[in-house]
């Protein structure tokens, strides 16, 4: 599991949550917007680098957006770390 902060500049907060709602369809995923001025800041979970890997493809087909890793981290999920 991968705990990701990605920023994205010159792009409304609504085509980023419509863009992450409709890969959210195919694969489990959940996420938090915060929006200042022009930026966008999200914050999720994933399972795979792949699947980062996709959605990142997906999100630059988004006109004019910059996108930046702000910090990507390994942690367990839930079930292992009750264990």
């Amino acid at each position: 599991m991968l705990k990701v902060k990605l920023e994205c500049n010159n792009v409304p907060s609504y085509k980023v949550a419509d863009c992450l709602a409709r890969f959210s369809k195919k694969f489990p995923l959940a996420y938090k917007i915060e929006s200042e001025g022009t930026k966008v800041a999200v914050e999720f979970r994933i399972t795979s680098m792949s699947l980062l890997n996709e959605l990142k493809r997906r999100l630059t087909h988004l006109k004019g957006a910059n996108f930046e890793y702000l910090k990507i981290e390994k942690v367990l999920n839930d079930e292992e770390s009750r264990r």
